[in-house]
């Protein structure tokens, strides 16, 4: 079993029994989950100098796209690809320990934890004290929570706490879950039409309750027009008319 003991010289037993000793304080600094074999690390931008280590770098679609003053969660589309890529490097690089170097500020920790329980609510059917537990080290400090898409003042905010329960409805629900043995997503929701109409360009229409409600953008009159671009902008418009059958077709 790997283990970090609480040593002045960090020894760290490897995954078959190879034991190295790390010294940088990076470690010592940083946070371990998933049994030790990730290392979050803020405010860090080099990895230790140690055998059987690799830095985690998330694909860059893995982002949010900010409206206003808003700057998460992330959407589903970038969840689901987190989880498969998270899951993908821990199982083809076993023997290795990743690194996941982030800036440190909140609003950059917020997300980077978020995803974290995420990935153990879709891979460890993780419960929200469960998760309270995993990342009892967070200092309240550190976090920010979730605003709406708006310049003006909030006039209320989500905590991850509220973030994580949304998903795990949704995973309770069958709507999307993570099937482990497989290494595949299942679930009712058609991931690929969620991530098609999540697009700005296709409609920027996004999916809460399958089947049932469905958040998009205010549509424009547009003189019978579907959609416009506005180069100004660099944004796309679109009409009740583009809107109707998609609504329509998606239950």
């Amino acid at each position: 079993e790997d283990h970090v003991p609480n040593d002045g010289g960090r020894t760290k037993k490897g995954i078959r029994g190879q034991t190295f000793r790390i010294r940088s304080a990076m470690v010592q600094e940083s946070n371990a989950l998933l049994n030790n074999r990730l290392f979050l690390c803020p405010g860090r931008e080099t990895i230790p100098n140690m055998p059987n280590r690799r830095k985690f770098i998330p694909h860059e679609s893995i982002q949010y796209f900010p409206f206003c003053d808003d700057f998460g969660p992330m959407n589903l589309s970038s969840i689901v690809t987190f989880v498969q890529q998270l899951d993908s490097e821990l199982s083809e690089n076993e023997n290795c320990v990743l690194f996941w170097l982030i800036e440190d500020e909140p609003r950059t920790f917020s997300n980077a934890v978020f995803l974290l329980g995420a990935f153990l609510i879709f891979t460890q059917q993780a419960t929200i004290d469960q998760l309270r537990s995993t990342f009892a080290w967070v200092s309240p400090s550190r976090i920010a929570s979730f605003c709406d898409a708006s310049f003006d003042p909030p006039t209320f905010l989500l905590t991850l706490e509220d973030c994580w329960r949304g998903l795990a409805k949704g995973v309770a629900k069958g709507w999307i879950r993570f099937d482990v043995k497989k290494r595949r997503l299942r679930g009712t929701m058609d991931l690929a039409a969620y991530r098609h109409y999540d697009n700005p360009l296709n409609g920027d229409l996004h999916c809460v309750v399958p089947g049932e409600v469905y958040v998009l953008r205010e549509p424009a009159e547009l003189g019978g027009l579907d959609y416009r671009d506005d180069g100004d902008r660099r944004a796309r418009d679109f009409s009740a008319r583009y809107y109707a059958p998609i609504l329509r077709h998606l239950g």
